[in-house]
């Protein structure tokens, strides 16, 4: 509720009414919130470890469910569930997964011209494959499914399987 928000905020309930027309548009306001700061910490980590297309794709991975399950408000968000909570806001999520798509297919592209990634890489499927298994993969660590922990030795299989396949 908005009470609850406000009094987690240590703000007014009042404060929070005037800034947003509705919970709806207060969610909007969170959600681009969360994730353009989670895509600038993993876009950093990259940049500092741009020496290897593998490593970064790795971090990627890696990064992005730790980040997921290290903050709480990212956590809660995604562990609601997707279809109700992104509902009338496939605009802000298409946008986020876009970038992530070009990302991925611009460190493809970069491995290819330096001779660490397979020539024939399919780049836009292959980027697809891999934005998809992240997605999985932080879901899973957020949610749970009642059977699969995402443990290190999953997370290393996952990041093996991915650099096998394009290296």
């Amino acid at each position: 509720t908005v009470e609850e928000i406000a009094r987690t905020a240590g703000i007014s309930k009042g404060l929070v009414c005037s800034h947003f027309d509705s919970k709806e548009s207060l969610l909007e306001a969170v959600l681009e919130s969360a994730m353009r700061e989670w895509s600038d910490v993993m876009v950093q980590q990259m940049r500092r470890h741009a020496d290897s297309v593998c490593d970064s794709l790795a971090l990627v991975h890696r990064g992005s469910v730790e980040y997921a399950r290290s903050h709480p408000l990212l956590a809660s968000i995604l562990a609601q569930d997707p279809p109700v909570l992104l509902a009338g806001r496939t605009e802000l999520l298409t946008k986020a997964l876009d970038e992530w798509r070009q990302r991925i297919g611009s460190l493809l592209r970069r491995g290819i011209a330096e001779g660490e990634v397979r020539p024939d890489l399919d780049v836009e499927q292959s980027a697809e494959a891999i934005l998809i298994l992240n997605q999985a993969f932080i879901q899973l660590a957020v949610r749970g499914d009642g059977y699969t922990a995402v443990t290190g030795g999953l997370m290393d299989a996952a990041v093996e399987l991915q650099l096998y396949g394009v290296a």
